[in-house]
């Protein structure tokens, strides 16, 4: 399953690659991979991915233990943020002009949400 899946393109991809992927994403329209919606009711998922997801989420740790939820196995990307944390204007990742990076993560930090929360599913 795809979170945050855009317009589905990447769905669409793995699912003529022969993968039996879904799509979700509560922000955008799916477009590309229409009847392949992911609901609660689809058993048996394998994967989430999760690309540029987790600087949205408002509260990482919930939304975490929701994607575990789903499946124990999740691949995701982020920017880690740089040490020494940059001012506001010198790191672009921050993406001021439009407000929607809201949470950051060091390594440190990933690795403190996964030992405490895939230990618990």
């Amino acid at each position: 399953m795809d979170l945050g899946g855009g317009y589905g393109i990447f769905t669409r991809l793995m699912r003529d690659l022969g993968f039996d992927f879904y799509w979700s994403d509560p922000y955008s329209q799916n477009i590309a991979a229409k009847s392949f919606e992911y609901s609660n009711n689809i058993n048996n998922i394998e994967l989430v991915t999760c690309f540029e997801c987790f600087e949205h989420f408002k509260d990482p740790i919930s939304e975490i233990e929701k994607l575990i939820k789903v499946s124990p196995n999740v691949i995701f990307t982020t920017n880690i943020l740089p040490t020494p944390v940059p001012a506001p204007d010198a790191w672009w990742y921050y993406a001021q002009e439009g407000g929607q990076h809201i949470s950051f993560y060091r390594e440190k930090t990933l690795g403190f949400i996964a030992n405490n929360t895939v230990d618990t599913f």
